[in-house]
């Protein structure tokens, strides 16, 4: 079959990666965004635009954008060799991705949906979940709650700039937000599970997340403290670990991935809140790394906190559940029941065959006294910190030959 070289664009690019070893990374592609990646670590987002044609970009790589003729040319392949017509027949490829609006158009339909908004509850999931102060949330009613599945949403803010005269004029706005889901979602709607859940949605143009508080100051070169991490939830929880005043804090986060657009912001934040202390709270893993590392570049005088557990929000949320008020969180003050948890169970582990039944009934009842259940619950934020995974395990075991014995006795 003939391709008319005019209409390569409006092929649809993500089912031709398809047929060239990429595959779709479900929980990270929406309607209108599909994200693509192949065993190569080749991780690009494909979008389908109003008049039809197929663009890509490259998360990791500002210059790697554009459509189907400059992913062959940045890849150094031939268009004929991504759309051989041996292995791939053109009519019957079909794209579920649906055409973006007009930037315009869409933008302004998510800014007047958010504005319409409710402000979040002190019943927020936000608040019984996640652990946060409601107090915190209550000071921010540009955090919004909407009424159907109460998902928590923050306002998203890119740069824009223009010329008056001679003179670069800059400055933020809201172009998007960032729904934080009451319930994650597990399937597509095909009933498909998700590789993981999805968490956040965005909606409109991605840029920076940004909160300020109600009563905080007004001019950006008054802050003393800006906070930048991964999730609004874990910049609201970092906010409440550290006690900083509200007032003097700007609260970001980048949700997921930085882009070009974000960077633009963290560039405009650096260089007109120049006496804030910028704080670089990203989670304690591979991505927190890279992610940490982006920003510095642009912003050197960055410093680099590290939450105890994966993320600030679980450091919170373990502490709490341990019955320690957040200016009591500490790696020393969570550490310690968890190690206390661990050496009862270790012992239980090894002893509970050999003791005499007396014993061994005080020493089951010793630990279930120590409420196990608030440790059962911190189980998946704990695993990560020494010894807590063979604590688990040993426990399992312990708890099965209990019940093995409860069984018997009846």
């Amino acid at each position: 079959m003939e391709v008319k070289k005019e209409n390569l664009a409006e092929l649809p690019l993500d089912e031709i990666l398809k047929n060239n070893g990429y595959y779709e990374k479900r929980n990270k592609s929406s309607r209108n965004y599909k994200t693509l990646t192949n065993d190569q670590d080749d991780t690009i987002v494909i979008s389908r635009q109003a008049n039809g044609h197929y663009l890509y970009f490259n998360p990791s790589d500002n210059d790697d954008r554009g459509n189907i003729y400059n992913f062959a040319k940045n890849r150094g392949v031939g268009i004929r060799d991504l759309i051989n017509i041996d292995r791939i027949n053109i009519n019957e490829l079909k794209s579920n991705i649906k055409p973006i609006e007009t930037t315009n158009q869409s933008n302004k339909k998510v800014i007047e949906d958010f504005k319409k908004l409710p402000i979040i509850t002190s019943n927020s999931f936000l608040v019984v979940k996640r652990k946060i102060d409601p107090q915190i949330l209550n000071s921010f009613s540009m955090l919004k709650q909407d009424e159907k599945y109460a998902n928590a949403i923050a306002p998203s803010y890119t740069c824009k700039s223009f010329r008056n005269g001679e003179k670069k004029i800059e400055f933020l706005i809201q172009t998007g937000s960032v729904s934080y889901l009451s319930k994650p979602l597990t399937k597509d709607r095909q009933g498909n599970p998700y590789d993981k859940p999805i968490k956040q949605l965005c909606n409109g143009n991605k840029g920076l997340e940004i909160l300020k508080g109600d009563d905080s100051q007004k001019n950006l070169e008054n802050f003393k403290y800006i906070v930048i991490c991964e999730s609004a939830i874990d910049a609201l929880s970092y906010c409440e670990l550290k006690k900083l005043n509200l007032k003097e804090t700007i609260l970001c986060s980048t949700n997921g991935q930085i882009s070009s657009s974000q960077k633009e912001v963290f560039s405009y934040l650096n260089e007109k809140a120049t006496d804030a202390n910028i704080i670089l709270a990203f989670d304690n893993d591979k991505k927190g790394i890279e992610f940490n590392g982006i920003v510095k570049e642009i912003i050197p005088r960055a410093v680099t906190d590290k939450a105890i557990l994966k993320d600030f929000n679980d450091d919170l949320v373990v502490g709490k559940i341990l019955g320690l008020k957040a200016d009591e969180i500490s790696k020393e003050s969570i550490t310690k029941p968890l190690n206390e948890f661990n050496k009862k169970v270790e012992y239980l582990s090894k002893k509970y065959d050999i003791l005499e039944p007396q014993a061994k009934n005080n020493k089951v009842k010793e630990l279930f006294g120590c409420n196990m259940s608030k440790f059962k619950e911190i189980e998946l934020k704990v695993r990560c910190l020494a010894e807590m995974r063979e604590c688990y395990k040993r426990l399992d075991i312990v708890c099965k030959k209990i019940e093995k014995d409860y069984l018997k006795q009846r």
